[in-house]
C-alpha cells in the first residue's frame, strides 16, 4: 500500500479522539512516580528522591531552608543550603513576564537562556 493510497490524517480529530487515552496514560504514570516517591519517603523519610536514587543533591535540594533563611535576612546561612535562592526572583520575574506581552520579545529569550545558563553553572559548582 503506498503513501498515496492512504486517507489524509487530520491531527485535529486524531487528538479529540485519542485525548482520553492521554489523560489516562498521563494520569497512570503520574500515579507511579507518585507512588514511587511516597515509597522512598517512608524508607527513608524526609529525604529528596533524587538524592536517594542517586546520592547527587537536585538543584532544589535545600531550596526551602534557604528561602526561610533569606526571608529572615540571614543571606549567608542562605546561600550555604543552596545557593541558588539568589536566581528564583529572576525565575519569578520572567513567568510573570510571560503572562504579557512581553513575552513576544527577544530579551526575554535572553533572559531565559541566560538564568537557565547560570543555575547549570552554580549548580555544576555545587555538586
Amino acid at each position: 500500500m503506498n503513501r498515496k493510497d492512504l486517507p489524509p490524517i487530520d491531527g485535529r480529530s486524531f487528538f479529540r479522539k485519542h485525548a482520553g487515552v492521554a489523560r489516562r496514560g498521563i494520569l497512570t504514570a503520574g500515579a507511579f512516580v507518585g507512588g514511587g516517591v511516597l515509597l522512598l519517603m517512608l524508607v527513608q523519610p524526609y529525604r529528596c528522591p533524587f538524592l536517594s536514587l542517586t546520592g547527587i543533591p537536585c538543584p532544589g535540594c535545600g531550596m526551602t531552608r534557604a528561602l526561610c533563611h533569606l526571608l529572615q535576612g540571614n543571606f549567608r546561612v542562605a546561600f550555604s543550603y543552596n545557593p541558588l535562592v539568589f536566581v528564583l526572583p529572576l525565575y519569578l520575574f520572567l513567568i510573570a513576564c510571560d503572562a504579557t506581552p512581553f513575552a513576544r520579545r527577544s530579551w526575554n529569550r535572553w533572559l531565559w537562556g541566560a538564568a537557565l545558563l547560570l543555575s547549570a553553572l552554580i549548580y555544576s559548582l555545587r555538586i
